[in-house]
C-alpha cells in the first residue's frame, strides 16, 4: 500500500531474504510472522530478540483491572448500615405497561446513554420494577451499559425465552408480570469450592466480613488456626497455591469453609431483601439449609460439619470405595448397577441424566467400564471414602452423639431432606434421625427438586459458590417454562459481577415487589383457582392440595441418599467445563504426588534463567469476533479467561 509512511514507523515488510535491522541500541528485534489457512484457521507469531540483561532489569507492570481493598484472615466490620450498603455493580431498570412502551423507552435511553448519561451505582428505581414489562440489566462503566442496552433493543426484536437465557450470561434479564411463584434458596456442598471465595465480598460488605469473623471464632480452636487463613491465600507462587488448594480439598476444612461462604451469600442477599420461602441444600449444603431454615445456629452449624467431615475422614476399613460420576438416563443407570458384581448404589441422584455411583472399589471399577463400553461418560472422582453409601455408615453415630449437644429447634422454613426427597420432619428428634441418615444414605436431589415445585416455588437461586445445583434444577425442570434460576457467585465471571447478576435476575422476575406473605397467597389462590376448575370438571374427585401430597408420597421411595460430591451441568445432561476443570485439577494433583523423575542429564527449566538461544517467544496475539471491537482487542485474553460468552443476535 504506497499510502502506508512506513520510514515513519517501526515497521517493515519483507518480501525478500535479508538481514534483519536493529534500529536501536539495547531494543531487541521484534517480528510477526502469519500464516492463514484455507480453512479460515489462521497462526499468528510474535518472536522477540534475547537481549543481555533485559531479563534482569526492574520489571513494570500495569493491569488494566480494578483493586479492591483485600481482608485479612480476620476481616473487621464497618460502620456501613445494611440501608446504605449499594450494589456492588451499576444496575440499570427499566419498566413500562406494555411491550411496545418497554421498546420505545429502551431506544429512548439508549440515545441518551451514547450522548453520555450513566446513572449511578444505586438501587434501582421501585417505580420502574413495578411496571409490567421491565429489563434490567448489570453494567459497570458506561460504555458497557451503552453496549448491553443495545444488545436488549436486540434481544426486544424477538422477545422470546430462548434470546433472553442467551442474554442472562451478559447481565441482562427480562420480566413480565407478577412473581411466578414461591423462592428456594439451594446450597451447594463439598466440590464447588475454590481459593479465595467470598474475598471480594468480605471487602465490599461488613456483614459478609462478621459471617468470616464469626466462623473464625468458632473454628480456631478446632483446626487450630483461623478457617479464613485456608480460604483467602494471596500468592503468585505457583506451588504456594497448590498446598492451598490441596488444604482446602480436606474435607475437615472444605465443610465448614463451604458452609460459611454459603452463610454469607444468604446474608448478603438479606441486605438486600430477598429471603426464601424454603430451603434445600446438597448434601453438606443441607446444614447451611438447617440455618436458613432456624434449625440450627450458625455456630453449632460449623461445629457439625467440621465433626461430621472429621467423622467420616476417620472411617477406616479394608476397602473404603470408589466413587464415579455417570452422564447416563438415571434409569440406564439403575439397570446397570443391578448387573455389578458386589455393592454399588447411586448415591447422588443428580438429575435426569447425571448421577454419581459410589460402593466397593471393584463393584464401582466395574461399572464405570460398563457405562463406558455402552457409550456413557463415567469417571471415577477422586474422594477419599465412597460417600453417602453403607461404607460411611460407622460415622453416623459418633455425629449423633455431637448433634444431641447441640442446639435444635424446630423449622420456621419448610426444608427438604436429602434422605427422603420430602419436607424434613418438625420435631427435634426426627431432625436428627434424618441427620444421622444423611452421611450414608443417597441424594434424592431429583425428588427434592420437583417436591419444591410442587410446593409452589417457581424460583430457584443457588446460594454459594459456583453453578452446578442450576444446572441441575435447569435439567430436572427442563419442560417447565415458569421457572427462573439463578447463581450468586463463580469464579471465572468474577465475584461481584456473578451477585449483581443475581439481584438483576430477582428485580426482573418481580421479587422486588412482593414480600413472601405475597408470593404465598399469590401461589395459594392460583393453586386454589386451579383447584376449583378441577372441582367443576368432576365434583366426585378429591383434587386439592393434600390429596396430591398423599400422591406423590406413594410414588417416592424412601430410598437412603449420597455425599456432596456434586456433578455440574450444561442445561442438556451432558458434561460442561466444570467437569474439565475437575479433571484436570485432579490431574494435576496426581502428578504432584508422583512426579516424573528426570534422567540424571536433564537439567529443570528455571524461567529466570537467560535463555540459550537468540530469539524466544514472548507473547501471543488472540483474535476474537465481534462486529462492535476490535478483532485483536488488548483484553481479549482477560474476556476468555473471564467467562465471558460472545454469542449475540443476528440482526434482523
Amino acid at each position: 500500500n504506497p499510502d502506508i509512511p512506513f520510514e515513519q514507523t517501526p515497521f517493515y515488510l519483507v518480501n525478500q531474504a535479508r538481514a534483519m535491522e536493529r534500529r536501536e541500541k539495547n531494543t531487541p528485534r521484534r517480528v510477526g510472522v502469519s500464516a492463514y489457512g484455507f480453512g479460515g484457521t489462521n497462526f499468528h507469531v510474535v518472536l522477540e530478540e534475547h537481549v543481555e540483561g533485559m531479563l534482569t532489569r526492574e520489571k513494570r507492570f500495569a493491569l488494566n483491572v480494578e483493586r479492591s481493598q483485600v481482608p485479612s484472615s480476620n476481616p473487621q466490620t464497618h460502620n456501613l448500615q445494611p440501608s446504605t450498603l449499594k450494589p456492588p455493580r451499576g444496575i440499570f431498570a427499566i419498566g413500562a405497561p406494555s411491550v411496545n412502551e418497554l421498546k420505545n423507552k429502551l431506544d429512548e435511553m439508549f440515545a441518551r446513554v451514547r450522548e453520555g448519561f450513566a446513572p449511578e451505582i444505586d438501587l434501582p428505581n421501585l417505580k420502574e420494577l413495578q411496571q409490567r414489562e421491565r429489563v434490567v440489566i448489570d453494567f459497570g462503566n458506561h460504555d458497557e451499559l451503552s453496549e448491553r442496552i443495545d444488545k436488549a433493543r436486540k434481544g426486544m426484536t424477538f422477545d422470546n425465552a430462548q434470546a433472553w437465557k442467551a442474554l442472562q450470561a451478559q447481565g441482562i434479564f427480562r420480566g413480565s408480570g407478577d412473581a411466578p411463584g414461591k423462592i428456594a434458596f439451594l446450597f451447594p456442598g463439598q466440590g464447588s469450592q475454590y481459593l479465595n471465595m467470598g474475598r471480594e465480598l468480605a471487602a465490599y460488605s461488613p456483614a459478609v466480613a462478621q459471617v468470616f469473623a464469626d466462623a473464625d471464632a468458632v473454628m480456631q480452636p478446632i483446626l487450630g488456626k483461623a478457617l479464613t487463613q485456608y480460604i483467602f491465600v494471596e500468592s503468585s507462587d505457583a506451588d504456594v497455591l497448590k498446598r492451598a488448594e490441596k488444604e482446602l480439598q480436606q474435607t475437615a476444612i472444605t465443610q465448614p469453609a463451604m458452609l460459611t461462604v454459603d452463610m454469607a451469600l444468604q446474608r448478603l442477599l438479606a441486605d438486600f431483601g430477598f429471603k426464601p420461602d424454603m430451603v434445600m441444600g446438597h448434601s453438606l449444603g443441607e446444614y447451611a439449609a438447617l440455618i436458613a431454615a432456624g434449625i440450627m445456629p450458625f455456630a453449632d452449624a460449623l461445629e457439625a460439619s467440621a465433626a461430621r467431615g472429621a467423622e467420616m475422614t476417620k472411617v477406616s476399613v479394608d476397602d473404603n470405595g470408589w466413587m464415579a460420576a455417570v452422564m447416563a438416563p438415571y434409569s440406564v443407570v439403575e439397570q446397570t448397577l443391578q448387573e455389578i458384581d458386589g455393592y454399588v448404589v447411586a448415591a447422588n441422584i443428580n438429575g435426569p441424566n447425571q448421577s454419581v455411583i459410589g460402593g466397593a472399589s471393584k463393584a464401582v471399577e466395574q461399572a464405570i467400564g460398563i457405562f463406558q463400553k455402552r457409550g456413557y461418560q463415567a469417571q471415577r472422582l477422586p474422594v477419599s471414602h465412597a460417600f453417602h453409601t453403607k461404607i460411611v455408615a460407622p460415622a453416623s453415630k459418633p455425629l449423633r452423639q455431637v448433634l444431641n449437644r447441640l442446639h435444635i429447634s424446630e423449622p420456621t422454613l419448610p426444608l427438604v431432606a436429602n434422605v427422603t426427597g420430602e419436607f424434613y420432619p418438625t420435631t427435634i428428634e426426627g431432625i436428627k434421625d434424618i441427620l444421622e441418615l444423611q452421611i450414608a444414605s443417597p441424594v434424592q436431589w431429583v425428588k427434592g427438586v420437583q417436591t419444591l415445585y410442587d410446593a409452589g416455588v417457581r424460583c430457584f437461586v443457588e446460594v454459594g459458590p459456583k453453578k452446578a445445583l442450576k444446572g441441575l434444577v435447569d435439567d430436572i425442570l427442563a419442560d417447565k417454562h415458569d421457572v427462573v434460576s439463578l447463581f450468586t457467585n463463580h469464579p471465572k465471571t468474577g465475584e461481584m459481577q456473578t451477585f449483581n447478576h443475581a439481584l438483576c435476575g430477582l428485580y426482573a422476575a418481580g421479587y422486588a415487589i412482593q414480600t413472601t406473605d405475597d408470593r404465598r397467597q399469590t401461589t395459594d389462590s392460583r393453586q386454589q383457582t386451579a383447584d376449583d376448575r378441577q372441582q367443576t370438571k368432576d365434583e366426585g374427585r378429591t383434587t386439592n392440595n393434600e390429596q396430591r401430597i398423599t400422591n406423590n408420597e406413594k410414588r417416592i421411595t424412601n430410598d437412603v441418599k449420597e455425599e456432596n460430591i456434586m456433578g455440574t451441568s450444561n442445561g442438556h445432561g451432558g458434561a460442561n467445563g466444570n467437569d474439565l476443570a475437575n479433571l484436570l485439577t485432579q490431574t494435576l494433583q496426581q502428578i504432584a504426588n508422583h512426579p516424573i523423575t528426570q534422567s540424571p542429564n536433564s537439567q529443570a527449566f528455571d524461567r529466570n534463567e537467560p535463555p540459550r538461544g537468540s530469539i524466544v517467544i514472548s507473547g501471543t496475539g488472540l483474535g476474537l469476533p465481534g462486529a462492535e471491537k476490535a478483532v485483536m482487542a488488548e483484553d481479549n485474553a482477560l474476556r476468555i479467561l473471564r467467562g465471558e460468552q460472545f454469542m449475540d443476535l443476528i440482526p434482523e
